[in-house]
């Protein structure tokens, strides 16, 4: 499988993800400061062991961490030469451990003094600052600098310049009144008033990156990576018909991919569609009721491919796909993605094997554990088939009854505090629970203290899984599994933080009623009955009316 490292989780790092997610790369993410990285900490921290693990089959790294702000680079002229340092031992240490990466530095929006094209500006009649070339010139010098990086290390580089072709910013203008005011046309997003013209998007430019790195990484065509070069992007203000013609000598082609971002093609059907479990298609009783089960089966038996995609192990799913009973092979995605099951037609769920296996890293289930125990802190520990668990008190008995009635589940008790399974058998997932109450507070200790992880926080436990490991990386995964050819013909529906890539991948992502509001923020949709309401049912009836899918 393809994959990729983006190092730098802001707008332009997370534009990035979407697009490689979308087009079928792995991707895992580096950044200190945003919580939805795969790693919450600087690309320097990460341990040599870690990274080489990261890098040894990794296509292309992006690097979108580049510190400050116009206003900044004014204020403090050292920060291009901080940059700089941060970047050089970057280029290096990627180059000691796997030369071949193609490296992309995303170098934000520049701006431009001095064009002459009327055109190109902004309309705008307020008094123009002097010109500010501070951040200008750490550009410049960011471009010359990955030139000469390229051919110390030799390794391929490409620079881009997301460019916002200004004559120099006016007091009034700013990139948040831009992109708030800004409306969708056909495929191309144009801002209103005086700034009508052409934006792309954070996701749009991540997508010219992808076919980008597609062309000249993993079509043969060898030819085209040369050892260093730039790519001037649209930008803010630039019709994109002025673009290729006015930039056309500047570029160093990537024309036809930023071309293909612009293209309206007719309208995709869904092949697949993917369903969380719990507060999703099961209703308030952890139950499947017999309109959901309908219509499942309706549209199974029509040749939509019906996935489940749960944080429950294997054995919590095991009636409920009995309950379906559709007679085709129904793929899973269970502990949230840290295992990708496919139940076959005519056998016995408990039979069924697993097609892939992401455990969590010996080291940081020891941290689990550790950390757990000093904070008093119930453990749950996952195999395949088995939770293991070693209560101390009430308090851990009374988490894993309320366990017990939302999944179903049982529990083997240990007293070792968990050494001997440790010794035997990686987890697949750990859940360190605790009361509702304090579960952010939990979360805040979990993180301060347990790295090289993904952290889901729960209504009453913290899930610790490997690193990139979602539902979303492993919606990808089916896709491939059963030769769907687009994640725009997938449709998944979800309501939990664990959803949220999950939605945000998904040709179409649902959200349901009762969804957490940051996992409705991410959806294309929203159910207008909750889970109790039959929910998924009655809004797959209304799609099938509309011939949303491809039966």
């Amino acid at each position: 499988m393809k994959s990729a490292l983006i190092v730098g989780l802001g707008s332009i790092g997370s534009g990035l993800k979407t697009a490689f997610l979308k087009n079928g790369y792995k991707t895992l993410t580096v950044d200190p400061y945003q919580k939805k990285a795969d790693f919450v900490m600087p690309f320097e921290a990460i341990d040599d062991e870690t990274l080489n693990c990261l890098l040894e089959d990794c296509t292309t790294v992006c690097y979108s961490a580049e510190i400050g702000n116009r206003d900044d680079y004014i204020r403090n002229p050292t920060l291009g030469t901080e940059n700089a340092e941060r970047y050089t031992h970057f280029v290096k240490k990627i180059s000691e451990i796997n030369p071949a990466i193609h490296v992309n530095y995303i170098g934000g929006s520049w701006t431009r003094y001095g064009i002459s094209d009327e055109s190109l500006n902004v309309k705008d009649d307020s008094v123009l600052k002097p010109d500010p070339n501070a951040y200008e010139q750490a550009k410049t010098i960011a471009c010359a600098l990955c030139s000469d990086l390229s051919e110390k290390y030799n390794i391929c580089c490409t620079f881009w310049d997301y460019i916002s072709v200004v004559p120099n910013y006016s007091p009034n203008f700013t990139i948040y009144k831009m992109v708030s005011e800004s409306e969708r046309v056909g495929e191309i997003t144009v801002s209103k008033g005086d700034y009508g013209r052409p934006l792309l998007h954070s996701d749009d430019a991540g997508e010219a990156v992808v076919k980008y790195v597609d062309k000249v990484c993993n079509d043969g065509a060898s030819n085209l990576l040369k050892p260093f070069r730039v790519v001037i992007m649209p930008g803010s203000f630039t019709k994109f018909e002025i673009f290729l013609m006015s930039w056309r000598g500047l570029m160093d082609t990537c024309e036809a991919a930023v071309k293909e971002i612009y293209k309206v093609g007719g309208e995709t059907k869904f092949k697949m569609c993917a369903l969380d479990l719990d507060g999703t298609l099961l209703g308030s009783d952890h139950q499947l009721s017999a309109a959901t089960i309908e219509k499942v089966r309706e549209l199974s038996a029509k040749g939509v491919i019906i996935a489940l995609a749960t944080g429950r192990s294997g054995p919590a799913v095991y009636d409920h796909l009995e309950a379906l009973g559709l007679g085709v092979d129904v793929p899973a995605v269970i502990y949230n993605g840290g295992v990708i099951m496919n139940f076959k037609a005519g056998t016995r769920a408990v039979d069924a094997k697993p097609m892939l296996v992401k455990s969590v890293p010996s080291a940081v289930a020891k941290s689990c554990i550790e950390v757990a125990g000093e904070n008093g802190w119930l453990l749950q520990y996952y195999t395949h088939e088995t939770i293991y668990a070693n209560p101390k008190g009430d308090e851990h008995r009374d988490l894993m009854r309320r366990y017990v009635e939302l999944t179903g589940a049982s529990h083997t008790i240990v007293t070792d505090n968990y050494q001997g399974i440790a010794a035997e058998q990686e987890a697949i997932k750990i859940l360190i629970m605790c009361d509702e109450a304090i579960v952010d507070e939990v979360m805040k200790v979990v993180k301060e203290n347990i790295k090289g992880c993904t952290l889901i926080r729960g209504g009453f436990f913290i899930e610790v899984l490997r690193p990139g490991v979602c539902k979303g990386n492993s919606l990808v995964n089916l896709c491939e599994q059963f030769g769907i050819a687009k994640l725009e013909q997938t449709i998944a529906f979800g309501d939990g933080d664990n959803d949220v890539e999950f939605l945000e991948l998904a040709g179409c992502g649902v959200a349901m009623k009762n969804a957490r509001e940051g996992t409705k923020k991410v959806a294309d949709m929203v159910t207008e009955f909750d889970n109790a309401e039959d929910g998924v049912a009655k809004f797959l009836a209304k799609l099938q009316q509309e011939g949303k899918f491809d039966i």
